[in-house]
C-alpha cells in the first residue's frame, strides 16, 4: 500500500477536484489535509488502517464508514483500488451514502468487466478531506 499511496493521493487529488469541480472548494494554502487509508479484504475485514470500519454487504459490495472524529470538520473525497489482480481488474465505483451531503459512509462496488456482474475482491483505499487551520 505504501508504494502506491502517493500515487493514489495524487490522482485523487487531479481527478477527484474536476469530478466535483461544482461542490468541491480548495482549502487555503494554511490548512493542513487530513488523510486516512486502509486495506479492506474480500471479506469486509479491516486489514490495515484505522479511523474507519468496513463491511461487505453483499457479493462484491462494501461499506466503508469513517469515524466521526477523523472527518469532523471536512467532507472527504475517496477512491478504492483493487489488490492482487493480474489481468483485467475489477473498476471500482465508489459512492457517498448517507442522509447528508457531507457523509462520511461510502458504498465501494466492484464490477468485473468480463462478466459484468460484481466480484468480491480485497482493496485499498484513500480519502481526503481538508480542514481549514484555525
Amino acid at each position: 500500500m505504501n508504494r502506491s499511496f502517493a500515487l493514489t493521493v495524487g490522482l485523487l487529488l487531479a481527478f477527484g477536484s474536476t469530478a466535483y469541480a461544482q461542490s468541491f472548494r480548495l482549502a487555503p494554502a494554511s490548512a493542513a489535509p487530513v488523510v486516512v487509508g486502509g486495506e479492506i479484504n474480500a471479506g469486509g475485514t479491516v486489514l490495515k488502517g484505522s479511523g474507519f470500519a468496513a463491511e461487505h454487504l453483499s457479493i462484491g459490495i462494501y461499506r466503508v464508514r469513517f469515524d466521526r472524529s477523523v472527518f469532523a470538520n471536512t467532507c472527504p473525497v475517496m477512491t478504492a483500488t483493487a489488490v492482487a489482480y493480474q489481468t483485467d481488474p475489477p473498476s471500482a465505483q465508489v459512492y457517498q451514502t448517507g442522509r447528508s451531503s457531507c457523509s462520511k459512509t461510502y458504498e465501494v462496488i466492484f464490477i468485473n468487466p468480463a462478466t459484468g456482474q460484481p466480484s468480491d475482491q480485497t482493496f485499498d483505499f484513500v480519502a481526503v478531506g481538508a480542514v481549514e487551520a484555525s
